[in-house]
């Protein structure tokens, strides 16, 4: 082969490596790592919520969005920088954004593609669900503080499950119940006193995809109106020391102590200073009376009395 024919086949291999599509040379390697397989979504709160797990090292994505209803092919919805704080939450290594103004009867379909720099990697997996009518927000909700939990409590509709949220930690990406509950109640056991807490509860409507509604909030406030019960099993016994009393212990989880009292006729006297921790007291000066009597009460961390307990008499011999 001569020159002139080894230089004219150098040339075409050249115009055969850069025929095709224009755009950014991606290195090699570079589009594998780039790959998002697993993009899913939900209807949470009347909007779409998706997520997926971002790649290594990518710095923005692409949402395509398409209305198969409609017949219209994919179109670019928005760009979400990682940079840009509060229009994407990241929860257990997700990436979850949103996307409204969806309508009833039709049906979604979307993909993101990944950005790293001035390269894109390829398309991921395409989800689509049909976007169905949402719960309407749950009617008559009610927050009560009792034995330290925050109770809520709403009215049920037929064929509609519920989930709950608190807002004091960010937008909440999961409820605080495992799943949608059936009954219109929930109890929120991890709450302090002094703090306020918003709470706001969704329908849920099983299907292709759960879709949940717009919630209805609420702010509650631990403040304790319900008292302990009573002291049950009060005994006395005289001694050389004085007068023993014992009881049986109360079991509410918020329990900060119990009080003794002694009654001289009309005149009823706290013995202790501080309330009792333990389940007994011993009277080291009772009264020079025949007859004199001591009942106990229960106090909760709220300052909550109980109703007295059944009360011990003294009778002394004259």
């Amino acid at each position: 082969m001569s020159k002139k024919s080894l230089i004219l086949v150098f040339s075409v291999l050249l115009l055969l490596c850069y025929c095709g599509k224009k755009g950014n040379p991606v290195p090699k390697g570079l589009l594998s790592p780039m790959l998002i397989k697993d993009l899913r979504g939900e209807i949470r709160g009347g909007l779409a919520f998706l997520s997926f797990t971002p790649p290594e090292g990518m710095e923005a994505f692409r949402v395509f969005r398409r209305c198969g209803t409609c017949g219209a092919e994919f179109e670019h919805l928005k760009d979400v920088f990682l940079s840009q704080r509060g229009v994407y939450t990241v929860s257990s290594g997700r990436i979850y954004f949103y996307d409204e103004g969806l309508l009833p009867g039709f049906v979604y379909a979307y993909k993101v593609v990944p950005v790293r720099g001035r390269f894109e990697g390829p398309p991921s997996n395409t989800f689509s669900f049909l976007f169905e009518e949402p719960p309407a927000p749950p009617e008559e909700l009610s927050a009560r503080f009792e034995d330290g939990r925050i109770r809520l409590h709403w009215k049920g509709k037929e064929g509609v499950l519920y989930n709950v949220y608190r807002l004091d930690r960010g937008y909440p990406i999961s409820p605080l119940n495992v799943e949608p509950l059936i009954v219109p109640l929930f109890v929120d056991r991890d709450v302090a006193r002094g703090r306020s807490y918003t709470y706001e509860v969704r329908g849920v409507r099983r299907g292709q995809i759960d879709v949940e509604g717009k919630g209805r909030r609420i702010v509650a406030e631990p403040v304790d109106t319900i008292p302990p019960a009573m002291p049950r099993g009060v005994r006395l016994e005289e001694t050389t020391e004085g007068i023993s009393l014992t009881w049986s212990k109360n079991e509410e989880e918020d329990l900060l102590g119990y009080n003794v009292y002694r009654v001289e006729g009309p005149v009823k006297r706290l013995l202790n200073g501080e309330p009792l921790r333990e389940e007994r007291f011993l009277d080291r000066e009772p009264p020079d009376l025949r007859y004199f009597s001591y009942f106990v009460t229960a106090i909760d961390l709220s300052g909550n009395e109980s109703e007295p307990s059944r009360e011990v008499i003294v009778v002394r011999e004259e």
